[in-house]
């Protein structure tokens, strides 16, 4: 539109320089690049000073913190407090006489900024934004009373995706504690005993140990050999296994023989287990495999719990692995080797779980996939939402695009 003007970056916006070493800052919070969440501008987590060396920059309130590198990660958000941030960002501030402060974050999110901000990264495996780069590109910018309109737009998307997020962080809390009482006192007992020491389960509830009834198999390790050529099969690595789902998207393939297919073929009703991993929150969680692939075998770094008959269902022995009490049980059998956490068949095997009658681990099994389908309709309305808000970013920013 005629109404939008070119604008170089320099003269909307200010870098802050003020540096500060963290064992000479009084702020108590530190920001990396590794605490901000692509495409969001709230900031929900943080390190301290203590974690970090060299110098770092100072934010104040109300500051916009920029992942200047990997731009592509499109990493921006707002400081809601002073702190101290990585130097692999840059810490802006609009000059709200030609950009407003409640448009700038818009603004730094938009695909017209974000783009040029990866045409202009220089550098190999991480590339980075130089100010003076990018302190000379220019953008069109509407009027400002036309920025006012625009940010009231924009922010009551952005509302409307911290109640969506509101919701999903409450029923992912109400699941973690229903987990811990449908696994520890069941539906309607009144009657205990003790198991173990210090450990109580209702009367007619059983401690087992997980391979007394499971079929329980590491998986097929990857190597040259296995490139496909003549059989290739699809395999599920552990990014395919989610918490309570798998992603069947990005698709591998690697060679496998007839005689191990017959071996490592999932079949449906198989619990995936996610054998070792960097973080040790992700150790252990599971997913089930409901037969959607034909022929599909699975890595070495996932394990499959197969049960060994209807006296236990996959759907209970999934919810209780990703539950609080199955994580402390692999958490306290893993072990750490080279930078990985590892849980192992063996120690899987032994790990004990506590098994109601089959009625009831129908039931606990149903409640907690009723609860897990509330989850993924939250965090489907968190991306519908996302999704909007992006649309109208790139609409109402765009001179090409109707702004009325």
């Amino acid at each position: 539109m005629s109404e939008f003007t070119m604008v170089r970056f320099s003269e909307m916006a200010t870098q802050v320089k003020t540096k500060v070493k963290p064992a000479e800052t009084d702020l108590d919070r530190y920001v990396g690049l590794e605490h901000l969440d692509p495409e969001s501008l709230h900031i929900r987590r943080w390190g301290v000073p203590g974690d970090v060396t060299g110098e770092k920059i100072v934010v104040q309130k109300g500051d916009i913190i920029f992942g200047k590198r990997r731009a592509y990660q499109r990493k921006v958000a707002i400081a809601d407090f002073d702190c101290i941030c990585s130097a692999h960002a840059m810490v802006l501030q609009p000059k709200e006489d030609v950009i407003i402060r409640e448009l700038f974050p818009f603004f730094l999110q938009s695909d017209l900024f974000m783009n040029r901000a990866v045409q202009i990264s220089v550098g190999g495996l991480s590339p980075t934004i130089n100010w003076k780069d990018l302190a000379r590109q220019e953008f069109p910018l509407p009027p400002i009373e036309e920025q006012r309109r625009i940010a009231k737009v924009l922010w009551a998307a952005e509302d409307v995706i911290v109640k969506d997020e509101a919701l999903v962080a409450e029923a992912e809390h109400y699941k973690q504690v229903m987990m811990r009482e449908l696994f520890s006192k069941g539906i309607g007992h009144e009657e205990f005993r003790e198991v173990k020491r210090g450990f109580k389960l209702p009367v007619g509830w059983k401690l087992e140990k997980i391979d007394n009834l499971s079929e329980v198999r590491g998986g097929l390790q990857k190597s040259k050999d296995r490139a496909p050529k003549d059989n290739p099969r699809r395999y599920l690595t552990v990014a395919h296994v989610q918490k309570d789902n798998i992603d069947f998207g990005d698709p591998r393939y690697f060679e496998v023989s007839d005689a191990e297919l017959e071996q490592y073929r999932l079949e449906a009703g198989d619990v995936l287990v996610v054998e070792g991993n960097g973080n040790l929150e992700e150790l252990g969680r599971s997913a089930i495999f409901n037969g959607e692939i034909e022929d599909c075998v699975y890595q070495n770094m996932i394990i499959r719990i197969r049960p060994k008959d209807d006296s236990l269902i996959s759907q209970y022995v999934c919810q209780y692995l990703n539950s609080p009490l199955g994580h402390r049980s692999v958490v306290k059998n893993g072990m750490s080797s080279s930078g990985l956490f590892h849980l192992g068949v063996e120690r899987l095997m032994k790990i004990e779980i506590p098994i109601p009658p089959l009625p009831e681990q129908r039931q606990i099994a149903s409640i907690l996939s009723a609860i897990d389908d509330t989850i993924a309709a939250a965090r489907a309305s968190v991306e519908a939402s996302k999704a909007l808000k992006m649309r109208l970013i790139n609409q109402l920013l765009s001179p090409d695009e109707e702004t009325a």
